[in-house]
């Protein structure tokens, strides 16, 4: 994942965000290399903190997880051989789409295409024989049908004929880049001054997250969620190892590590982080998908009360922002 990628912008973007889109690419790339440093510094323990919570288990653990599902069709199954932890898959992804991406004018050499409605969508040509979306441009298909674009606030799509360089084209619908101007300041309380801030429009975050479907990474969506595949309850119903290859984790770890360097005004130093009263809920720190026997099993049981939604206080789980003054920056 070292090497250079690029990606190109459609004008489309740039007449549906009223402004320059690239600001929302380089912000998102700031977003994760901030996550990245901060997971790399022993002393922030409360984005450590963060980190467990999204991926329901410690920086420290070495357990393997392999690569996303994604990754394995297209590439085959991943030997256990080359598995590696939560954190170092986290980190590595991090760090690719925070130092090894850059913006080209040139569509056809580009990694990642980009466009939006209603202009970037015209494109899209229906295929009724074979049930999908061709792109007659970029050479692409897509293949859930025509309602997506009434029905998801992004889509990608890089299936294309094997005599074409691979490539990923992503189609941006609704936008609402009003939603980034409001994270600017909040309040002393721990309350940010507007909404909006987890919703999926929020334009940074979402372009955080479709980069995680492109062809150097293909982290999963998980489309049997009754509540779609954003936000963060749906964060918090990912399992440990499984959240570690999702795209929506990754994209809420870059929001958490926005809302570290976020403070109000007035404020020389601090951020806002989660609750820190979250690690004085009963329980142990992983939250485990698969039981071995009965006995593991009711031994998992009691350590996985830490993601209970149900627990009284655990404003974390919900997503509670709360600024801390001596927050680590």
């Amino acid at each position: 994942m070292q090497s250079l990628k690029v990606y190109w912008i459609d004008q489309s973007c740039h007449d549906a965000a009223g402004s320059n889109f690239d600001e929302y690419v380089i912000e998102a790339r700031r977003w994760a290399r901030r996550a990245y440093e901060r997971l790399r510094n022993p002393k922030d323990t409360d984005f450590a903190r963060v980190f467990n919570l999204i991926f329901k288990t410690p920086t420290t653990d070495k357990t393997p997880c392999s690569k996303s599902f994604r990754w394995q069709q297209a590439h085959g199954l991943q030997p256990e051989s080359e598995w590696k932890s939560s954190y170092e898959n986290v980190m590595s992804v991090l760090h690719d789409f925070a130092f090894n991406w850059a913006r080209t004018s040139h569509r056809e050499k580009a990694d990642v295409r980009i466009y939006s409605a209603p202009g970037g969508f015209s494109r899209w040509k229906p295929d009724l024989e074979h049930k999908h979306l061709y792109d007659p441009i970029n050479h692409v298909w897509y293949h859930n049908g025509a309602d997506v674009f009434h029905t998801c606030q992004a889509f990608v799509s890089n299936k294309r004929p094997a005599r074409l360089p691979a490539g990923m084209v992503l189609s941006l619908d609704r936008l609402d880049p009003a939603l980034v101007k409001r994270m600017t300041t909040g309040d002393s309380k721990g309350k940010l001054a507007a909404v909006g801030l987890f919703s999926p429009w929020l334009l940074s975050r979402l372009l955080f997250h479709e980069f995680m479907h492109a062809s150097c990474y293909m982290l999963d969506d998980h489309l049997t969620d009754p509540e779609g595949t954003s936000g963060w309850a749906y964060c918090m119903r990912r399992k440990k190892g499984r959240a570690a290859s999702c795209a929506e984790s990754l994209a809420m770890l870059g929001l958490w590590a926005a809302l570290a360097d976020l403070r109000p005004a007035g404020e020389p130093k601090g951020g806002f982080s989660v609750d820190r009263r979250w690690d004085q809920i009963p329980g142990g720190w992983d939250d485990e998908e698969v039981f071995e026997d009965d006995d593991e099993k009711e031994k998992k049981r009691k350590q996985t009360k830490k993601w209970d939604p149900n627990w009284p206080g655990n404003g974390a789980l919900k997503g509670e922002m709360v600024f801390y003054r001596d927050l680590t920056n």
